[in-house]
């Protein structure tokens, strides 16, 4: 089976030209030279949120091919083969987790964020309060220190292929059936939407408020400091203590002849098309990063027929043959 892969990212005008996604291509060689080799394929998609979270996006481009790569290997120095298991898998989102959150020990002083209007952004100065929380602030606005990642990756070991995500990036696998073309998600979305989420968190976290689909962060005056729409992703510091925590679902499947192509977005591609129709744009091409260039575009001008700014877009395309 040889497999093409390429991706392509839009910043789009919502937040003034930064963009938070990002993405991951990598090729992992198991085994030592001279002896038998083997190769892992890893793909990614991460989407961060809130001020600095293109940190946390970028530190999982680095730290998830690290911790693949050298666990990968470990086995395959024990045992001379590598299993892709539930637990490496949550081992890593956990590892990757913990990546972020030493990040908050060395914050930067001043930081540019988008305004509203500001093409520039807006630089803020880091301060504390009393209590030792950590705002960055312009003037009298205040914004709380907290920010993390969406992650949907996948994993690929001959044909084996696992994918794991928190967040709402999603993954689907597009499929040749007859002579009609399939999409099926393989990721779910977490977010209050779940009534198995909101059961989850308030079990383990009574504490915490939901305010109009959100996980809520209250102050002291029971004012909304900022909220998350999502109830699973990487690096929050103060949304996990509220129940947003790095669990990942998990899938393991076997990539056969019917499976064509995998295609990772961030919910800027998702939230204007569907499943189907991504399917339906990436197999008009044979180039992989055309694919997912077209697919972004399309989702970008949709988003400006719906008179919105367009979010990050991020779509990476990989074709099996």
């Amino acid at each position: 089976m040889s497999i093409l892969s390429g991706a392509f990212t839009d910043a789009g005008s919502r937040y003034h030209g930064l963009n938070q996604d990002t993405y991951l291509d990598s090729i992992i060689t198991i085994g030592s030279p001279g002896m038998e080799q083997s190769q892992l394929r890893l793909w990614g998609i991460f989407d961060g949120h809130n001020m600095l979270g293109e940190v946390a996006a970028q530190i999982c481009v680095v730290e998830f091919e690290a911790y693949f790569r050298e666990e990968a290997n470990k086995q395959w120095q024990q045992n001379q083969f590598f299993n892709i298991t539930h637990t490496l898998i949550q081992n890593a989102f956990q590892y990757v987790n913990n990546k972020i959150l030493e990040c908050y020990e060395h914050l930067p002083i001043q930081h540019s964020y988008p305004g509203k209007c500001e093409q520039g952004g807006i630089l803020y100065t880091l301060e504390s309060d009393h209590n030792g929380n950590k705002f960055y602030t312009k003037g009298h606005e205040k914004r709380i220190v907290d920010f993390g990642t969406t992650a949907a990756i996948a994993i690929l070991h001959g044909s084996q292929l696992c994918i794991a995500d928190v967040g709402d990036s999603r993954i689907l696998i597009g499929r040749t059936q007859k002579s009609s073309l399939q999409a099926e998600f393989m990721t779910v979305q977490h977010q209050l939407s779940d009534p198995s989420e909101v059961s989850r968190i308030k079990l383990g976290w009574p504490q915490t408020e939901f305010r109009d689909g959100f996980v809520a962060l209250m102050d002291f005056k029971n004012q909304c400091y900022t909220q998350l729409s999502m109830t699973r992703a990487l690096g929050h510091l103060i949304f996990g203590k509220l129940g947003v925590i790095p669990d990942p679902h998990y899938v393991s499947v076997k990539i056969t002849k019917k499976d064509f192509c995998l295609i990772l977005a961030s919910d800027g591609v998702w939230d204007y098309v569907s499943g189907s129709e991504a399917v339906s744009i990436v197999a008009d091409y044979e180039d992989p990063t055309e694919a997912a260039k077209e697919l972004v575009k399309h989702a970008v001008r949709l988003s400006e027929l719906d008179d919105r700014p367009p979010d990050n877009a991020t779509a990476l395309v990989v074709f099996f043959q």
